[in-house]
């Protein structure tokens, strides 16, 4: 009914129909900015709603530490300032989505005034008729109906965009190291672990562990002692690769554990 009822309204009255068309690019106008404004707030609110969520793992999972060096106050007033940042949008994005909504219905409110001033003055004068205005009045209804809602749908539409956009480019992101597509399938391990040269760096050219060489036989029991920051843990998280070990080669019953 798309087509089929604009020419349907030209054909009962071509002034009022065109009278009608009038609204339209000022509601396009308005849906448009209203876009625009939804797309950017968003942006900024998910970027600092996922701040927050990692500033509050953090928190959470540092706990100890944040105790003993006493920055319970500091970190209050950072995760403050990033939740004041994140309301400040959210508000701002509100406020601007029913400020356009209240003018797109005062722009229609208008125009339906007009429209039936118009009308009513045509009917007086005899040259249009009650029951063409009504049928009129009826069809331009249907018609604009749709078009409201759509206006009314269009924050969700485009924050759920940003937000897809958003989770896609997350997904996306691809691993640090990747597996081998021909990776050797073992049913069962032993557990004999071996180190060759083995060495490590978060950052080029700073070693956290240089030229480890280690032998651990299966079902042996051993301990990792020394002082904090040595790398045990690290030493740890190179075997189930949560880290991949910069050179040299670390074997599981004699297979290197990249195959």
């Amino acid at each position: 009914y798309v087509i089929i009822i604009p020419v349907v309204i030209f054909i009962i009255d071509w002034r009022l129909a065109l009278l009608s068309a009038l609204v339209l690019p000022f509601n396009m106008v308005a849906y448009i900015k209203l876009s625009q404004y939804v797309r950017r707030y968003t942006r900024a609110i998910t970027a600092k709603r996922a701040e927050y969520t990692a500033k509050n793992y953090e928190t959470v999972s540092g706990m100890k530490t944040i105790q003993a060096l006493t920055l319970e106050n500091y970190i209050i007033r950072k995760m403050r300032k990033i939740y004041l940042e994140l309301r400040k949008n959210v508000v701002r994005l509100a406020t601007i989505i029913k400020g356009v909504q209240t003018g797109i219905g005062a722009i229609g409110a208008f125009g339906t005034f007009i429209l039936a001033w118009y009308a009513w003055h045509r009917i007086l004068s005899g040259s249009l008729s009650l029951g063409s205005f009504m049928a009129y009045f009826t069809l331009a209804g249907i018609l604009f109906g749709p078009i409201k809602g759509i206006i009314s749908l269009g924050p969700d539409i485009q924050r759920g965009i940003i937000r897809s956009q958003r989770f896609f480019q997350i997904y996306d992101i691809k691993p640090a190291f990747q597996s081998n597509p021909r990776a050797i399938k073992v049913e069962r391990l032993r557990g004999a672990f071996e180190f060759k040269d083995v060495s490590f760096e978060y950052e080029v050219g700073r070693n956290i562990l240089h030229n480890i060489n280690v032998q651990i036989k299966a079902g042996e029991t051993i301990a990792l002692v020394g002082r904090s920051g040595t790398g045990k843990t690290t030493f740890i998280n190179l075997i189930p690769r949560f880290y991949e070990h910069s050179s040299g080669a670390i074997t599981i019953d004699g297979k290197d554990i990249r195959d």
